[in-house]
């Protein structure tokens, strides 16, 4: 038998205030560790050992701590102890000693549901029944887990003795409360009713080994014992138990069970009944026994199917007590057991958790129209300025969870027409968008064909820029002038290009878009005039054809005129529109007239009295003469030079050699020239 140990001293907490697993779920009991060194009396104080007898105790350390059940927190905060403490806590351990094994408190409880003892036996056995629960519940909820799980074994049962002795102290009760409402005919009914009920009810959950193999018959003896119906013997018995707190221990002993870190919780509602004889409870006279029951389905119902358990059993609590609706006695002791606070805090606590700890949000609006109907809205609001600031909470706590379905579907309602107009607007944004896009792309093709017509600019700009060293004359004003000059014909070009400035503006896609829309507008006349012979369709016909093959034939002509255009300047038609095309010459001309106008101002003219037939002529001839005048020049230049060495030669030979004796150096004197040759004026001398 493992060692276990049972402690009952002033030193444990009372039973009935602990509460710590109620509102937050099943909490683990802490396993106060200081407890070791309070239950006992002390034994002499043995000095700490040094490092290896400290491990050697390590392994038996690690065992107690397993042995303890301890939170995975309280066992760090344990290993975290200095050597003195842990010497002190093995001490500690070691002069324990178990008091009762748990075969001791089955043995008595069995006793108490022997139903062959005479009353006299009972009514002396019964008195230590709440003493041995006490004892029972304190082992359970400070034992280790070794204790317990001896306790829960399929040799000893203690779960299902415990459920049995449950139901056997509370049968007297429901069936004194049957008696009073329908006799005592109705009330043993009543009990055939519970018995087939808590049959149904047995469906046990599967756990995980150690507690797996035989812990879901919990309910069953109680149910067999009530498919019997009760002796009159029994029913004394079972009223002598409940006048005592029988019951209220055997709830703290299931919570003491259910606290336990190895899936305790689940142990109890093994069989299904437990929980239906764990509700049934709440009808218990003991506001205290009722606060107790409630917080242990709370916590039941915030673990893992543990909300479908406490509302089964509920429902059959309904059937079984014939309720209207379900809740409805829980609402009745809510109403009227004002006196006890703890009472109504744990009642409104349980309702809370029933309803708001629902994922399913339709369910959850479901058990609160439950509790809607049994007015508990109403009560609460009368009830919200209660004293009692834990009751303030919980009631407040409900009232601020609870799902307003008429605003809900109000904003429901504005939601879907938010959304509605969401949806418009993101259409209307879409096709801001498109048309934006559009425009975008419009723009760009715009400024690309700007950027096109600034890029001729340009170069037409060129010619202004170049000028001459003094910078009076362009580069255009020379072309002009050598256009004037060399190509007289040319000089009035721009009279030939007729219209360039409305062809500038003019768009030739659009020209030919409108030129198809009228021979689709006409070949829908045809059609017309076809079905429906018409005078004044057929007069129309005779005289729009002609003038329409006209004008498709000048569109094809405009449009090969203007493409062959194009491509003898270089350029391509499909990325130069007429639009940008013949502003290039439109601008080329204006420039060329603002030169030639400069050009005749420079000159002291006017180009309006003078105009480029006239002024131009003056240049041409001017410069035919001026050539003429160079030539001529030139030729009389020639024949002066001829003329010069002519007479430089006769005056050679007509030198006269007697000069010479008048020594080096010395020149003739030349005579006089007149009428004649001085050759021959010498010649005439002897």
């Amino acid at each position: 038998m493992p060692a276990s140990r049972d402690r009952k001293t002033s030193g444990v907490t009372p039973v009935g205030s602990d509460r710590s697993f109620v509102g937050s779920g099943l909490v683990f009991q802490e396993r106060c560790i200081s407890v070791w060194t309070r239950l006992l009396p002390l034994a002499p104080v043995l000095r700490v050992p040094g490092p290896e007898a400290l491990v050697r105790h390590h392994l038996a350390d690690r065992k107690k701590q397993s042995s303890m059940n301890l939170p995975p927190d309280k066992a760090r905060l344990l290993r975290q102890y200095d050597n003195e403490k842990k010497w002190d806590l093995i001490c500690d351990q070691e002069r324990f000693q178990v008091k009762n094994p748990p075969h001791t408190y089955i043995q008595k409880l069995q006793t108490f549901l022997d139903p062959g003892m005479t009353r006299k036996k009972f009514r002396r056995r019964v008195q230590e029944s709440t003493k041995v629960l006490r004892e029972l519940e304190i082992s359970l909820r400070t034992n280790h887990i070794g204790w317990v799980r001896e306790f829960l074994n399929d040799e000893n049962k203690g779960l299902d003795v415990l459920v049995e002795y449950l139901s056997f102290a509370q049968c007297a009760v429901m069936f004194d409360c049957e008696g009073l409402e329908s006799g005592e005919d109705g009330a043993l009914e009543k009990l055939k009713s519970w018995s087939r009920s808590i049959e149904d009810l047995q469906h046990p959950i599967t756990l995980s080994a150690p507690f797996a193999t035989s812990l879901a018959r919990s309910a069953r003896p109680s149910a067999l014992r009530c498919s019997t119906l009760p002796s009159r013997k029994a029913l004394k018995n079972s009223r002598l138990v409940s006048q005592k707190d029988d019951v209220h221990v055997c709830i703290m002993c299931l919570r003491a069970i259910m606290n336990y870190q190895d899936r305790g919780w689940a142990l109890p509602w093994q069989g299904r009944a437990s929980g239906w004889w764990v509700s049934h409870s709440a009808r218990w006279s003991s506001p205290r026994t009722k606060a107790l029951v409630l917080e242990l389905l709370a916590a039941v119902c915030l673990v893992r199917g543990g909300h479908e358990i406490i509302l089964a059993a509920f429902d059959n609590f309904k059937e079984v007590c014939k309720e209207t609706h379900r809740f409805e006695k829980l609402m009745d002791y809510f109403r009227n057991e004002d006196s006890s606070i703890d009472f109504m805090v744990a009642c409104m606590q349980f309702i809370n958790i029933v309803v708001h700890s629902v994922e399913d949000m339709n369910f959850r609006v479901h058990l609160q129209y439950e509790f809607t109907k049994l007015g508990l809205e109403e009560f609460l609001q009368k009830s919200r300025h209660t004293e009692s600031e834990k009751l303030q909470v919980q009631i407040q706590a409900y009232l601020d969870n609870v799902f307003d379905v008429g605003g809900l579907l109000e904003d429901a309602e504005t939601k879907n027409v938010a959304l509605e107009k969401v949806e418009e607007l993101e259409e209307h944004l879409t096709e801001k968008l498109l048309d934006l896009e559009n425009e975008n792309v419009m723009r760009v093709a715009e400024l690309e064909k700007q950027l096109l017509q600034r890029e001729k600019e340009l170069e037409l700009v060129k010619l202004l820029d170049t000028k001459s060293t003094d910078r009076k004359l362009t580069l255009l004003h020379f072309i002009a002038l050598t256009v004037r000059e060399k190509y007289p014909d040319l000089a009035t070009f721009w009279q030939e290009l007729h219209f360039v400035e409305k062809a500038a503006a003019v768009s030739l896609e659009n020209v030919l878009l409108d030129v198809k829309e009228l021979g689709r507008g006409m070949d829908l006349i045809r059609r017309e005039c076809s079905i429906h012979d018409n005078s004044v369709l057929r007069n129309f016909l005779g005289a729009s054809e002609g003038r329409l093959e006209k004008l498709q034939k000048d569109a094809r002509t405009a449009e090969d005129a203007y493409n062959m255009v194009v491509r003898y300047f270089g350029e391509s038609p499909k990325t130069m529109p007429p639009s940008v095309f013949f502003p290039v010459f439109v601008r080329f001309i204006r420039s060329y007239k603002d030169a030639y106008n400069m050009v005749v101002r420079y000159f002291g003219e006017s180009p309006k009295t003078m105009p480029p037939s006239v002024f131009f002529p003056v240049f041409v001839r001017f410069i035919r003469s001026y050539k003429d005048a160079e030539q001529e020049n030139e030729q009389r230049k020639k024949q002066e030079e001829v003329l010069r060495e002519k007479m430089l030669a006769q005056e050679a030979k007509c030198t006269s050699p007697v000069a010479e004796p008048g020594g080096i150096g010395t020149k003739p004197k030349a005579a006089p020239r007149k009428g004649g040759h001085s050759c021959g004026r010498m010649g005439g001398n002897p």
